[in-house]
């Protein structure tokens, strides 16, 4: 991967970020030497921001905010799309709350597989309210428990 430039970056920061000129200067002169330590190409922070943004009613504002932070964190961006789907269509979460507990574990090696049957343990067999199974999908999933050990051992 070829380093990416200063220059580079702050153009990503203004068009696609949706920062000021003078935010996104601050903001490449702030990231560039993480994101080029990373390893991190120009299409892979564009792949990044579109999972982050796209149906998931963050505005530009709040991806801005957090999206180096994310981006440092060697975060896939298919990975990322992977849970936030499985979290908002098979958990029934909101589209805010499925892109930042799909941010949690997307992070750890986790496949995104068995947030549904983690679901459908907490949700309908342990009878946890709808908040209460967001939190043990998440918390459970990325402990590294299996939906199916879990379920035995109930």
């Amino acid at each position: 991967t070829m380093a990416i430039t200063k220059e580079k970056l702050a153009d990503f920061a203004y068009y696609s970020l949706d920062a000021n000129r003078t935010e996104a200067d601050k903001m490449a002169a702030a990231n560039v030497k993480k994101v080029n330590a990373a390893r991190l190409s120009e299409k892979h922070l564009t792949d990044l921001f579109w999972a982050m943004y796209f149906n998931t009613l963050l505005s530009r504002d709040e991806v801005r905010a957090q999206f180096f932070s994310v981006a440092e964190d060697g975060v896939e961006p298919e990975v990322l799309k992977a849970f936030r789907q499985s979290l908002y269509y098979d958990c029934d979460m909101n589209a805010k709350q499925a892109m930042w507990a799909a941010y949690e574990l997307a992070g750890i090696p986790v496949d995104p597989a068995p947030v549904k049957e983690m679901w459908d343990f907490l949700y309908n067999s342990a009878e946890l309210s709808k908040p209460e199974a967001h939190r043990w999908v998440v918390d459970l999933l990325a402990a590294g428990i299996e939906p199916k050990a879990l379920s035995e051992a109930w």
